[in-house]
C-alpha cells in the first residue's frame, strides 16, 4: 500500500487529473442546513462562515469480489433515489475500483474542496440521506457498530455528553457511511489518519482503515475543535444490530445518551 499511495518521503500522492474530473462531474450542490441558511451575509455565508451551499460527492470503493457480489444491489438502491434538479444518487457517486485504502480517495476529494460521503458497497439506501446528514451541522459524522441511544445532532466532544472515567464516550465507529466536511481542520484529521496508516502498514500489512479511524480521528477532532457526530442508528441500521433494528425513544436519547440497547 505504501508505495502505491505515498511518495518516498511519506507524503500522500496528489489526486490524478482523471480522479479530479470524475469528482467534479459527480458532485452536486446541496442547500446548507436551515440553521445556517437562516442568517445570510453579503459574502453568501452563514453566521459561522460556512458556505450556504455545499458541494457534495458520494464515494465508494470496491474490489473484484465486491463488484460482482454487492455493487449491483448497492448501485440499484442509489439509482432508485431521485435528487432535486434531476437524476439519482447514483449519478453523484465516484466508485473507485481498488482493494487498497479508502482514506486516500477521501483525502484527495476533500483537498479539491468537495464534501465527501463515503459509503461501503454492502449498504442499501431507501431514501435520500444526504439532506439529513448535512442538516446535522457536523464536520465528521459516521455510523456506529452497536445500537446505542445517540442524538446525531450533538457533537460527541460536547461537555453536555456524559463521559466515562477516561473522559470519553466515543462509540465504536463502523464507518460504513461517513461524512467529511471540506474544511482545513477536517483535512488535517484525515491526513493524520492516512499518515498513521502509512506508519503502521509496514508492521500490519492487512491494516484496516476502520481500525485507525477511532484511534486517530477521535483525538484529532478533539484537539482541532472539529465536531464529531454518531449518525443515528435508528436511521442507519446495521446487520450487527438485533433483527428488529435499533429503536429507542427521544426521551431515552436525552436522558441516557450513549446507553446500549
Amino acid at each position: 500500500m505504501a508505495s502505491r499511495h505515498f511518495h518516498a518521503y511519506g507524503g500522500v500522492k496528489h489526486p490524478s487529473d482523471t480522479f479530479a474530473k470524475a469528482v467534479g462531474l459527480a458532485s452536486y450542490e446541496v442547500e446548507a442546513p436551515q440553521q445556517l441558511a437562516s442568517t445570510r451575509t453579503c459574502r453568501g455565508t452563514g453566521v459561522d462562515g460556512r458556505p450556504l451551499r455545499r458541494r457534495v460527492v458520494l464515494m465508494a470503493m470496491a474490489n473484484d469480489l465486491a463488484l460482482n457480489l454487492t455493487v449491483p444491489t448497492f448501485l440499484g438502491s442509489l439509482q432508485n433515489i431521485s435528487v432535486p434538479g434531476g437524476g439519482t444518487l447514483a449519478d453523484h457517486l465516484v466508485l473507485a475500483c481498488s482493494s487498497e485504502s479508502s482514506v486516500e480517495y477521501i483525502l484527495n476529494a476533500l483537498s479539491l474542496d468537495y464534501d465527501v460521503i463515503f459509503l461501503d458497497t454492502d449498504i442499501v439506501a431507501f431514501k435520500n440521506f444526504v439532506p439529513h446528514v448535512l442538516s446535522l451541522g457536523a464536520d465528521i459524522a459516521s455510523t456506529i457498530e452497536k445500537c446505542r441511544a445517540f442524538d446525531d445532532k450533538i457533537n460527541l466532544h460536547a461537555k453536555s455528553i456524559p463521559h466515562d472515567a477516561k473522559g470519553v464516550v466515543i462509540p465504536t465507529f463502523n464507518i460504513g457511511v461517513t461524512y467529511f466536511r471540506a474544511t482545513p481542520a477536517v483535512l488535517r484529521c484525515v491526513h493524520a489518519w492516512m499518515f498513521d496508516m502509512w506508519v503502521e502498514v509496514e508492521f500490519r500489512p492487512h491494516l484496516w482503515d476502520q481500525d485507525l479511524f477511532k484511534k486517530v480521528v477521535t483525538r484529532c477532532t478533539l484537539y482541532n475543535n472539529v465536531s464529531l457526530h454518531a449518525l443515528s442508528p435508528r436511521m442507519f441500521n446495521s446487520a450487527c444490530f438485533k433483527p428488529c433494528g435499533c429503536a429507542y425513544t427521544d426521551e431515552t436519547m436525552i436522558s441516557k445518551p450513549g446507553s446500549f440497547l
